[in-house]
This record gives C-alpha cells, structure tokens and sequence, in this order.
C-alpha cells in the first residue's frame, strides 16, 4: 500500500513544508527535502515551497481531515480559478516540472507518479479542480507532522489547513477556532530593529491597531518570541499565529446598509445574546407594575430608527474569512432618563459595545473604542457642530473601559455612580469639537 509522509516546520510567522517520504505500492521510497540541493540528506530529492507545493499540501490536509471526519463527497479537494492555489497545482500536473519526480518519482512510462495520485479537472472559464485518487493513495495513509508531532485530530489538521490555504481560506474553511489579542511594543524602537511587525505609534487611530490573530489552541510556548508585550500583561497562550492590521481582519458595516442576510444574523445575535454574568440590566424586567426595557431591547428598537448616514448609528463588525459577525456598536440616543435625571446636556450616547463571548475579545474592543471615536470626529467635522457625548458602563463583551481615558473621555467625578433602572453605573464624557 502506497503511503505520504509530510513533515512541517514553524516559526512564529509562517509554516511551511520541511519534508516528504513517499513509499509507492512496490514499497520504493522516495525522500525529498525542502532546498535547491540535498546537502546532509544524501541522494534525497529537492523542492522549493512554491504555491503549487503549497497546494499540494491542502490536498493531502483536506483529504486526511475528511476521511477522519468520514466525509464521503464528489466535490474536490481544491478548486480555483487563475492565480489561485488549484491553478498553481493543475499547471504543475501538466507542465511536470523536475519537483514532481523529485517528489514522488516516476512511472514506467517516464511520468511522474503524482499524475496518478491526483486527479485533475478543467471547468471551463479559467476554473480548475483537484481530488485524490484514493486508489493510488488512500487519504488514510497520509501523516502529518509538524516539527516532530503527528497531528492526529481534527481541529489540529484544520488549523493547519487555514493556515496553508491563506487567503484562499474564505472560500474552503469557515469555522476555524480564532482569537485575536490586542498587542503593542514595549519599545517601539528596538522591536521594529528586531522584528518585521511594526509598532503601533498610536493607539487612537484605528490604522494603528495591531491584533495579534492566534490560529492555535494553547500551548506552553509564550509570545516571547514575538518581542510584544499586550496591555494588562495578558499574554497569547500560543505563539502560533501572526500580526496583523486590525482593519485588515473585519469589515465595518451599519444595521441600515447591510444586507438582509447579515441584518438577520446580527437580530438573531441579540435575541440570543446573554447579558454580562453578574448583572440583570440587559434584559427586560418589571418594576412598580410598568415594563422596563433592557439593554437588548433597546438595540432592537434604535436600529430600526437611524438613518444609513446619520450621527446614531448601530456598527457591525464581521471577520472578512468567515464572514462572522464578531461586534456591533450602537451610537444611540440616550433613552435611559441619564441625561435628563441628572441635567446633562448631551448629543449623543455610545449605548454600547458588544463583543461575542467565544472570542478573546479584548483586542477587538479597543478596535471599535478607536473605530467609533474615528467616526465621531469625521462625522463632527462634515457636520460642522461641536458634540458632546456621554457613555456608560452598557456593554456585554468586556469593552476595555480604560481606552476611553486614552481617547479622551473623563469620567464625571461630580455625579458619582448613576442611580439607573439597571443599577449603578459611571458615566463619561467627551467634547468634540468642530
């Protein structure tokens, strides 16, 4: 029986394939390594880690992560059109460049032997296929390392097939476990001297947000080695991942000029969302025999109220991979008697920041803090009147409360915790001016 052996290593930035054993059913091996030539391994094949290596890898990945999920479908391994991984693939299957044999041999005939592992198909509008003939190579005798651990369970190959598949990752991997935690540099100096990732030089622009996207589940390795310190001294439990833009990672859409499909998701969050676990001000209750609305209520009944381009405004977040709604934020006038009960004159109210529990959401909190004091200012700026807005303790998701100080906002000192139909809450205010 034929079997493949792929070894990866990593670092804290890439992965990327180390080495291969291919044992054909005759039993001949054949070794190859990564490098333009065998060195140590003497007589051992060669390759470079080119999108069509890199593509060849998914295919062994996804087939091994549907036969361990027992998956049995038509559909292929890998499709794509021109420039994507697939194509990459497809073009070496015909073109038969020397990696191939280096790889995987040849037959009798003079071809290399991975043309009767895969197969390949043209769909017509520069759109390709690959899928594994299982009768020159069952998916179950496939192995995969990383470094010197075999990774045998699913969850292990599926984050391994995120991160090989890359951008591509929207089209084929939709439920990858993900966290991202907020990062800064300690000495923004000497870590852009030591590292590639730049330092964020500010953290009140949203452009200068940099999360820290973990695509591992915990390990005992730290973010040592990444020279980042986070705020508050929480550290990533896993160094696997990667630094990225903020901005690049979620797209910013409004309740009013979404689409129904991803306005019907964001209802379907908060008529299902749990308020903050040691408080009862998020839902609905009954007090001296009227109804007092809770905090999800009152997100309801706003969004159907703000216009597409006003100044209150509901905010959603979702993750450009998957597409999943990660955090809104509602720009809200204040219908919880605040400002009338304590005679504050205010314009608006940051009703509040929610940010789904399953996620390590501190980083992304202090995304949308700088994201919607962004819009502020610009909005006050076309508007041409100065604001003053209030904010308050309204939120589900640990909104890192302390970011208002750095943008700005001053809690007033003078009217001491609010008494609220939801308890005692502090209240912050910030003047922008036109």
């Amino acid at each position: 029986m034929s079997e493949l052996i792929l070894w990866f290593s990593r670092s804290p930035e890439h992965i990327e394939l180390e080495r291969t054993v291919y044992v054909d059913h005759y039993g001949a091996e054949t070794v190859a390594i990564r490098g333009k030539n065998s060195g140590a391994y003497k007589g051992a094949g060669v390759f470079q880690w080119t999108p069509g290596v890199r593509a060849l890898t998914v295919v062994f990945v996804e087939a091994l992560v549907r036969h361990l999920k027992q998956i049995s479908t038509f559909l292929p391994l890998l499709e794509g059109e021109k420039g994507s991984l697939a194509f990459s693939l497809h073009y070496a299957l015909a073109k038969q460049p020397a990696w191939l044999f280096e790889m995987f041999g040849s037959d009798e005939d003079g071809n290399a032997n991975l043309r009767k592992i895969l197969f390949r198909s043209s769909l017509g509008t520069n759109k390709v296929a690959v899928s594994l003939n299982e009768e020159a190579l069952s998916a179950s005798s496939v192995k995969v390392y990383i470094d010197r651990t075999e990774l045998r369970s699913v969850e292990a190959l599926e984050r391994l097939l995120y991160e090989l598949l890359g951008d591509e990752a929207s089209e084929a991997q939709k439920d990858i476990p993900r966290a991202w935690v907020l990062l800064r540099s300690k000495h923004s100096s000497s870590s852009q001297k030591h590292d590639s990732q730049p330092a964020a030089k500010s953290i009140f622009e949203p452009d200068n947000i940099y999360l820290f996207e973990q695509l591992q589940y915990p390990s005992s390795s730290t973010a040592d080695r990444l020279r980042w310190d986070q705020l508050d001294d929480q550290r990533p439990s896993s160094i696997f991942g990667r630094v990225v833009q903020a901005k690049h990672l979620f797209e910013e859409l409004t309740y009013q000029t979404c689409d129904d499909q991803t306005r019907s998701q964001f209802e379907q969050w908060l008529a299902t969302m749990q308020p903050y676990p040691d408080a009862e001000w998020g839902i609905d209750t009954e007090r001296e025999g009227r109804l007092v609305p809770g905090f999800i209520s009152s997100l309801k009944g706003h969004n159907r109220q703000f216009t597409p381009n006003g100044f209150h405004r509901t905010f959603i977040w979702r993750d450009r991979l998957t597409k999943e709604l990660v955090a809104t934020l509602t720009l809200g006038r204040d219908d919880r008697g605040v400002s009338e009960s304590n005679q504050l004159d205010r314009d608006g109210t940051i009703l509040g920041i929610n940010v789904r529990w399953d996620l390590r959401n501190r980083g992304i909190g202090h995304y949308l803090v700088a994201c919607i004091n962004k819009h502020i200012i610009d909005f006050v700026k076309r508007d041409g009147k100065s604001r003053l807005i209030h904010t308050s303790n309204y939120n589900f998701g640990g909104v890192p409360w302390p970011m208002l100080k750095k943008i700005g906002y001053e809690k007033i000192a003078s009217l001491g915790p609010v008494q609220t139909d939801f308890g005692f809450i502090p209240i912050w205010s910030k003047t922008y001016l036109a």
